[in-house]
């Protein structure tokens, strides 16, 4: 798939119902700042990724961001993630990759020359080593989806047939037909010194 471009779904199935969906592509974006690199868990210097502006049209750019283990291993868990798999009593897989909600574009920091500034928190850093950071920007169908999902997975009581279901924006059928664009960082985790 190719950014700022739209492509369509168009199923028909043998007893000639239609399932159909959209996607429009975010446009390219890239990292134009030095991420790549040793970085002190909960150290000064906080990983900061400076990036250049996805665009949508209509409407703003929205961000997701993940932290992605390369090699997770039960000793190398932060301090955090080690209480927790403490409390739980073995390692969960969830832990290997740890995805931010939606971010919007104006929450971002926006510098001088127009490029924007996201800053990772040290909570979403499960492992010490190599981690990936990934920045996606979604479209509108893997936003909707996801704004829906979390109203249903929030853990708020509801009055019975008062949650909605999670918007799929397909036509005909259940599922995701999105997009996005993604660009990659690869990042070491080192332990902090005992002060």
């Amino acid at each position: 798939m190719r950014a700022n471009r739209s492509y369509q779904l168009y199923i028909t199935l043998q007893n000639g119902d239609i399932i159909e969906a959209k996607t429009r592509v975010p446009g390219d974006f890239k990292t134009v700042n030095e991420v790549d690199g040793n970085y002190v868990y909960q150290g000064e210097q906080q990983i900061e990724v400076t990036m250049t502006p996805s665009f949508y049209p209509g409407r703003q750019a929205f961000y997701i961001f993940t932290v992605n283990a390369v090699e997770p291993d039960s000793a190398n868990l932060t301090p955090f993630y080690a209480e927790l798999v403490i409390e739980q009593g073995n390692l969960a897989k969830s832990y290997f990759i740890n995805s931010s909600g939606i971010i919007n574009e104006k929450s971002l920091m926006r510098n001088d020359d127009e490029t924007l500034t996201l800053l990772i928190p040290w909570l979403s850093v499960a492992f010490y080593g190599e981690n990936k950071i990934i920045i996606n920007a979604i479209d509108d169908n893997i936003y909707d989806f996801l704004r829906s999902q979390n109203v249903q997975t929030s853990g708020l009581q509801f009055i019975t047939g008062e949650i909605r279901n999670a918007n799929y924006n397909i036509n005909g059928g259940i599922g995701i037909f999105g997009s996005m664009n993604s660009d990659t960082n690869t990042v070491f985790i080192k332990k902090r010194l005992k002060d």
